[in-house]
């Protein structure tokens, strides 16, 4: 249903039944104490190559108190986060792994993809 719903948003994103069927969802789900997937349509369009993980335990996802959000250093990537974040396994916690906005151009790094949160150097190469 979620990919549905999804779905629809991207089609329809102005659509004003699309967004109050959105809220709804939403609005039940935290009335529940269920906790959804953030859909990545609702993020900045900068933000949305994210990974979102439940709680290992089969009764405790969508049921979690805690969210730990994992953001990687200069020239990284999501990736080695996700894994580490399934190796932890903490309980009753989600995570939300990030890959910063802004891709490196390979000159600078030596394994590709490759990104940051912030601009580091102007158009010459020169360190802001």
């Amino acid at each position: 249903a979620r990919t549905v719903l999804e779905e629809m948003c991207r089609k329809s994103p102005r659509d004003n039944a699309v967004k109050a069927a959105v809220q709804e969802v939403y609005v039940r789900a935290q009335a529940e104490g269920v906790r959804l997937r953030p859909p990545s349509w609702l993020l900045p369009e900068e933000l949305r190559d994210f990974e979102y993980l439940h709680a290992p335990d089969p009764q405790d996802q969508g049921l979690e108190r805690n969210l730990l959000v994992l953001l990687h250093g200069f020239g990284g990537q999501k990736d080695p986060f996700v894994e580490l974040a399934g190796k932890l396994s903490l309980p009753k916690t989600a995570v939300l792994v990030l890959n910063g906005p802004k891709e490196m151009p390979e000159e600078l790094v030596d394994d590709l993809p490759a990104f940051s949160w912030f601009d580091m150097f102007d158009e010459d190469f020169v360190f802001i």
